[in-house]
């Protein structure tokens, strides 16, 4: 039974590991442009590499006090390509935009809000 019970959280760890993601980070001005030093960004991104049944990184931008500024997959790193939805938000946590992208163009309704979480435009 011992070794049974063995074979069983041997598996399962070998499985977790293998879904582990690489992540790296990036820090930008307000301009776009990439810079070296956190000291000098208005915010940083982190990018996960993509999961085994996908080719789009994960995207997430932060603001420098560590709260969320855009989120989306992208497929490539630089600059970001987008593909599906990109949500991006104010400062203080509330959604500022909701948009679709196929392979980089927008396509659709994007959706404004707000700094109070209202829809503004569609």
């Amino acid at each position: 039974m011992s070794k049974y019970l063995f074979l069983l959280f041997f598996c399962a760890g070998t499985l977790s590991t293998a879904h582990a993601q690489t992540k790296t980070v990036f820090f930008y001005n307000k301009h776009d442009i990439q810079v070296m030093e956190r000291d000098s960004a208005d915010y940083f991104r982190i990018v996960e590499a993509p999961e085994s049944d996908s080719t789009l990184f994960i995207i997430k931008d932060f603001f420098v006090d560590g709260s969320i500024k855009r989120v989306g997959n992208s497929m490539r790193l630089e600059p970001p390509m987008f593909d599906g939805q990109v949500l991006s938000y104010y400062q203080k946590g509330k959604r500022k935009r909701l948009s679709q992208y196929v392979q980089g163009k927008l396509t659709g309704d994007s959706f404004c809000f707000y700094p109070n979480g209202k829809l503004h435009t569609v």
